[in-house]
């Protein structure tokens, strides 16, 4: 079973009408990143794009050792806790929950999502997105990482930074 050597948290809602002040307003969070469509945002490298879709995201830091299910809580807990805002926005855009996953090939665990971390995922009407890496090598920051061929079929993509998916 592969081991968790680090990961990262964010809370991203996508559409074509969103309005990043209005997902501030209603979560009562504000977003380390957000545009609406056709408003220019940088990709990692600086190159300006025009957004293809509006996006609010924020991101809990990226961590090594991981703790998955406490990351996710603690993520949601800063965001308010009124279930309906959640509904609502998320029944007009697409919100999901986004988890990097890097992991040790045949490692001794691997953290699990408990089912009531999922249900406050569930009752918010978020999608759950898993990214995972793979690596032979111990050090999380010095090798090189693999994405797991074969998920495309599960329906697990890897999300762009403008809401767009690539296989």
């Amino acid at each position: 079973m592969p081991q968790l050597q680090k990961s990262s948290v964010s809370l991203r809602f996508v559409g074509d009408a969103l309005d990043p002040d209005e997902i501030t307003t209603r979560l009562g969070l504000a977003p380390a990143k957000s545009y609406r469509k056709g408003e220019t945002w940088r990709t990692p490298n600086g190159t300006p794009m025009p957004a293809r879709s509006g996006m609010w995201k924020v991101a809990a830091e990226t961590a090594s050792p991981s703790d998955l299910d406490g990351r996710i809580a603690r993520l949601l807990a800063l965001a308010t806790q009124d279930l309906a805002a959640w509904k609502d926005l998320s029944s007009r855009f697409h919100g999901e929950l986004y988890c990097g996953l890097w992991v040790l090939k045949d490692g001794a665990g691997f953290d699990r999502i408990p089912p009531p971390t999922l249900s406050r995922i569930a009752e918010r009407g978020l999608h759950l997105e898993l990214e995972i890496y793979v690596s032979d090598e111990p050090d999380p920051d010095e090798q090189e990482w693999r994405w797991v061929e074969g998920l495309e079929p599960l329906g697990l993509r890897m999300p762009d930074d403008d809401g767009s998916e690539t296989a």
